[in-house]
């Protein structure tokens, strides 16, 4: 029996129990809110589900994943959390894990209240009793990157380029199918080395490599043409394009490197480098025949105009003088037609201009028709001229390229025609008070063209047959240069012919009429009297051909001067060495035996630097004219030569350069128009100080063509400056 105030043991166990229990529970929910604070502070969800599948457990984490407040979660079913086409897998995933102890994972995709995508890989583990638990990684990001690792993978290994993948040391990480496919290293063989290890060999160009590895190493993009070697040796031709690539701090991660098989392209640029070459050299070679030739013909030409000049100041009958003329105006011509030979190289690109000014469209039909009557007769053909009064009016346009073409067509027509007649008529086809259409045509009952050869009558270097060439001769470009003349002119040649009944040129232009305008002023005449505008001048003529030399010095003892002359450079540096203060000015030929006429002017300007040297010589090309002027002389006289320009030449060198020994002279004459566009139109180095004088004439100086004319100047546009120049009254000259 217990005694009174005895301790009751069983009370004081369970007492003992309960506080015990009290405190493990205490401790355990501790433990677990600890537990439950370290899980919110994971970047991964983790959840814990019921064995019948309701969430009893979500940390914070998956608001940011799935976009839901935790609290509405519980209770809810798992399976809601994915969308429905993943549901099913989900359910067979996580079944599988209540049966097997491992570690898989699956990927599937949330539903996001706001339709955001969104991957997670989910794990899960069983709990027996209790049922599971496990986490979900949100994976968009790497799934996407993946992805695009994949597709650009897919691209890479698709293209016919090679792509090679370098870490930021250059050394090689990965490289695409057609990488190995052509140069036969395989990604093993490469890999953790440089390209050039692989790539390079005898014929790669260091220099190249070295400025590659320079923008390598500055972290720079840089494109490249360079030599490489496959792994069997053989050599191609790769353009590189190389990329750095940085991460987000902006540190240097990696290269890319597309490289493109260009041997075929570099193939054809070096086999069309060669052709460009063998061209220009073939168009040298032309550009020197023409020159060649024209410096041929010029010569005795330049004898045949001379003597015609002196022969036209003698006293001749009326009908004597009315011969000179006409051969003095065929021969001017024919000057003209070697001037647009040696400047084919314009026709053929479409450079040349108008030199646009006043004429009779009728009176150049019948000095085309009077330049051919003598040929005419003696074959016995009679040449008719067919003018409708109305059209032959006042007009404004290039009368010298249009008596080229008509002249051409008549010539040919003259060339073809063994019997019968020629005609040359002029039609208007429709006119105003200010414009006028006219039609040329040029008809003959010569040998005709058959109808497959007229698609290519106006090609260059082309007769209907080669027994037309062989029987009547001629280069086939005089159709050519014609059509295109005509073209530029706004028409367009055509022709209608048959075999044995002949042919029929013709053509049709328009033109500004100005027969409202006053007259046009009277041309110089074709032989200028002597004025011995020369008179106290002592000249060098520096000639080889004894032909020239007696035209020339006939012409300017003439004019009033003493001539010397030397046959040769040689013999006119001995002249000046002999007697250094006898000369006023040097006439030089260039092309000459024994010395020519650059290395004459240059040893002699060597001695005497103010020497007056001017160039008189049949060449008579654009590259001539800086040639003679990078020697040393001041001016340039083609040949056959003007009276008129020659003596202005002559007279302009000796004002500008004020040294003058003789005893006296005439005044200058003021340059006319007519010699300002010749010089124009030859692109003669002259035509600078011809403009010079009316430039400086302050009637002129503030006039809109000279502004134009001296804006084309500068840049040494001939073209441009005789495009600008005005008709003479325009201009307000008294010329």
């Amino acid at each position: 029996m217990r005694k009174e105030n005895e301790p009751n043991s069983l009370s004081l166990v369970n007492d003992l129990h309960v506080a015990a229990t009290s405190k493990l529970v205490e401790a355990l929910v501790q433990s677990e809110n600890k537990m439950r604070l370290r899980l919110d502070l994971l970047s991964e969800v983790v959840f814990e589900i019921s064995p019948s599948g309701e969430i009893t457990f979500l940390n914070r984490a998956w608001v940011a994943v799935g976009g839901h407040k935790v609290e509405s979660l519980r209770g809810k079913p798992f399976i809601g959390l994915f969308l429905e086409e993943d549901r099913q897998q989900v359910n067979a995933f996580i079944a599988e894990q209540a049966m097997t102890a491992g570690d898989r994972t699956m990927t599937c995709q949330i539903a996001r209240p706001d339709g955001r995508e969104c991957w997670v890989e989910l794990s899960a583990v069983a709990v027996p009793g209790t049922g599971w638990v496990g986490t979900m990684r949100d994976v968009t990001r790497s799934k996407h990157a993946l992805e695009q690792l994949e597709l650009l993978s897919l691209v890479a290994n698709k293209t016919d380029n090679f792509v090679i993948i370098s870490d930021a040391g250059g050394l090689v990480r990965w490289v695409n199918r057609s990488f190995v496919e052509f140069t036969g290293y395989t990604l093993d063989e490469i890999y953790g080395r440089k390209p050039g290890w692989a790539l390079q060999g005898p014929g790669t160009d260091p220099q190249e490599v070295r400025r590659l590895g320079e923008y390598i190493r500055a972290g720079r993009s840089v494109t490249s043409e360079i030599l490489n070697y496959t792994k069997s040796g053989m050599p191609y031709w790769s353009t590189i394009h190389i990329t750095p690539i940085f991460d987000a701090a902006g540190a240097l991660e990696s290269y890319i490197a597309v490289q493109s098989n260009t041997t075929e392209m570099h193939t054809l640029n070096a086999q069309l480098a060669e052709e460009k070459t063998r061209a220009e050299n073939a168009s040298e070679a032309k550009s020197q025949f023409l020159s060649n030739v024209s410096h041929e013909i010029r010569t005795p030409l330049n004898a045949v105009i001379g003597f015609l000049n002196l022969l036209g100041r003698t006293d001749l009958s009326a009908s004597q003088t009315g011969f000179v003329d006409k051969m003095g105006t065929a021969s001017r011509h024919l000057l003209r037609l070697i001037n647009d030979i040696l400047d084919f190289s314009k026709v053929e690109a479409h450079m040349m201009e108008l030199d646009a000014h006043r004429f009779v469209i009728g009176d150049i039909i019948q000095d085309v028709a009077d330049m051919l009557i003598t040929e005419c007769q003696g074959k016995g053909l009679s040449i008719d001229v067919s003018i409708e009064p109305s059209a032959s009016c006042r007009v404004i346009g290039d009368s010298h390229k249009l008596m080229q073409v008509l002249l051409n067509l008549t010539s040919n027509a003259v060339k073809f025609t063994q019997a019968g007649r020629v005609e040359l008529c002029l039609s208007s086809v429709a006119q105003d008070d200010h414009m006028i259409s006219v039609e040329f045509r040029v008809n003959d009952t010569g040998i005709g063209i058959d109808k497959a050869q007229v698609a290519t009558i106006f090609d260059e270097f082309s007769q209907a047959e080669a027994s037309t060439t062989r029987r009547f001769g001629g280069t086939g470009l005089g159709l050519a240069i014609s059509q295109r003349l005509v073209q530029l002119m706004g028409g367009r040649i055509a022709v209608e012919s048959a075999r044995g009944i002949g042919s029929s040129f013709h053509f049709v232009l328009q033109f500004p009429k100005v027969d409202t305008l006053p007259l046009f002023p009277a041309d110089e005449p074709v032989f200028q009297p002597l004025q011995r505008q020369l008179a106290g001048f002592r000249i060098l003529l520096v000639e080889d051909n004894e032909i020239n030399q007696m035209v020339a010095r006939e012409i300017l003892e003439a004019e009033g001067a003493e001539i010397e002359i030397a046959a040769n450079g040689e013999e006119s540096v001995r002249a000046i060495e002999a007697a250094p203060d006898r000369h006023d000015i040097i006439l030089m030929d260039i092309h000459m035996p024994v010395m020519d006429g650059f290395e004459a002017t240059r040893r002699i300007l060597a001695a005497h630097p103010k020497m007056r040297i001017v160039a008189m010589t049949a060449n008579a090309a654009a590259k001539d004219f800086a040639e003679t002027t990078a020697a040393g002389m001041l001016a340039h006289i083609g040949k056959p030569f003007d009276v008129g320009l020659l003596v202005e030449t002559i007279l302009r060198v000796i004002r500008d350069q004020p040294n003058i020994t003789a005893q006296s002279h005439t005044p200058l004459s003021r340059p006319t128009f007519r010699q300002l566009r010749h010089l124009l139109s030859l692109s003669d180095m002259d035509a600078l100080a011809t403009f010079e004088v009316f430039s400086s004439d302050p009637r002129f100086a503030s006039l809109d063509w000279v502004t134009k004319v001296t804006a084309a100047l500068d840049v040494l546009d001939f073209d441009a400056a005789l495009a600008a120049l005005p008709d003479a009254e325009e201009a307000q000259t008294d010329e």
